[in-house]
């Protein structure tokens, strides 16, 4: 690979990286936004759970909203 080629790769892997994170953070702000709104959100075991059965291949039910709060 040229010295050329390979910068480029960097550029698109890092522009690629940094749009995600961008997507992510604004997924999350959004999110936050409905919790606040809403006063729902879900319990963080019940996620974690979640996660951890989607990792080992499994089909687990999403997590359901929860009340968390009220102003």
């Amino acid at each position: 690979m040229s010295t050329h080629a390979f910068l480029v790769n960097a550029i698109e892997t890092s522009t690629e990286a940094e749009e995600s994170r961008l997507r992510m953070l604004n997924r999350a702000k959004r999110a936050l936004v409905k919790s606040r709104k809403t006063g729902k959100g879900y319990a963080a075991n019940e996620v974690h759970e979640y996660i951890r059965d989607r990792v080992k291949g499994k089909k687990p039910e999403k997590p359901q909203e929860v009340a968390i709060w009220q102003d």
